[in-house]
């Protein structure tokens, strides 16, 4: 799955998420030797906070996950999460 040229006039161009308990993109399906990379998230572009992703008191998982080129104009290019959000983040490429 690939997140790619998203805009936002806001925040969070490719997702956007806020009071949710259990977010998880894990591409390695419990296979924790795999290399490729199944979740995408390249050239999304947010006019406020998080790029790619804008998490906002949420319960975020991400592993094994690939950005590339992403951009926002104040805070957190690929990921911007606010005081209140949990983040749980392994093996991530930015590029």
């Amino acid at each position: 799955t690939t997140f790619k040229d998203n805009y936002s006039a806001s925040k969070g161009a490719a997702l956007y998420l806020k009071n949710l308990d259990n977010v998880s993109l894990d591409q390695t399906n419990g296979n924790n030797t795999s290399t490729a990379y199944i979740y995408n998230f390249e050239n999304n572009v947010s006019l406020e906070n998080g790029g790619a992703i804008y998490n906002d008191n949420s319960n975020l998982s991400l592993t094994a996950i690939y950005f590339k080129n992403n951009e926002s104009k104040k805070n957190g290019g690929a990921i911007y999460s606010t005081v209140n959000s949990k983040n749980d983040l392994s093996r991530i490429h930015f590029e």
